[in-house]
């Protein structure tokens, strides 16, 4: 599942700053890239299985979705569309419920690809899922680590988006707003973000655990900004 995460992840940078990079010198063109994100997607869909509709895989198929929009191989809509057929269209339940963040994070792919063919059962499940929280006092404080905004925050205002509904929005700020400032996940001095608010940092004992949780930047420098427009 971690190889499935930072692959994603390697799609995702290299994708959104391919067009920075080409306006500078020293660095790689676009085309360069693009070259290696279809070398990587390629060998990645090549070795392996379709994949449940969990996190992991779902972090996976925005990349790949990332992917499809910059280089329009149709063979990388084709993988998204075998993927979310096999998994029905359906949020897969994590260890929270089909009501947690990391069960939300497949909405993303498949809004997508309702947009291109608007389906409505595409989006049927996990538009119930995410509306069963708009409005819902109980679901302010659902997001308690960082992760939790990559995964779900997207799929909020895309299917707001769909809907025409700023309560999306609006309840995606309130969660958003939890766990940045209740939490008090995001560090200002240090700007990065904690995984979760798993430490008290009024003990100096802690200093070294905070030290190593602030270098982890595979959440910190990854779910996060990624995340954030």
């Amino acid at each position: 599942m971690v190889r499935a995460g930072l692959s994603a992840l390697f799609l995702l940078l290299a994708t959104s700053t391919a067009n920075t990079v080409c306006a500078q010198t020293n660095l790689p063109s676009f085309s360069e890239v693009e070259e290696v994100v279809r070398r990587a997607n390629n060998y990645w869909i090549a070795n392996h299985a379709l994949g449940n509709a969990g996190w992991a895989n779902s972090t996976y198929y925005t990349g790949n979705q990332r992917a499809f929009r910059i280089t329009g191989e149709t063979a990388y809509l084709d993988r998204a569309l075998d993927w979310a057929n096999a998994n029905q269209w359906l949020a897969e339940p994590e260890s929270g419920g089909a009501s947690a963040a990391d069960s939300q994070l497949c909405g993303q792919t498949y809004v997508d690809l309702y947009r291109l063919d608007p389906q409505p059962i595409r989006i049927a499940d996990i538009g119930s899922e995410i509306h069963a929280l708009v409005n819902n006092p109980a679901a302010d404080n659902d997001w308690w680590w960082i992760d939790a905004f990559y995964m779900a925050g997207s799929t909020f205002v895309k299917l707001g988006n769909e809907a025409d509904d700023t309560d999306y929005f609006e309840q995606m700020l309130i969660m958003y707003d939890y766990m940045k400032t209740t939490r008090g996940l995001y560090d200002a001095d240090e700007g990065l973000w904690y995984r979760d608010a798993g430490l008290d940092l009024s003990r100096t004992d802690q200093l070294p655990r905070r030290q190593g949780l602030l270098g982890s930047r595979q959440r910190l420098g990854g779910w996060g900004p990624n995340t954030h427009p």
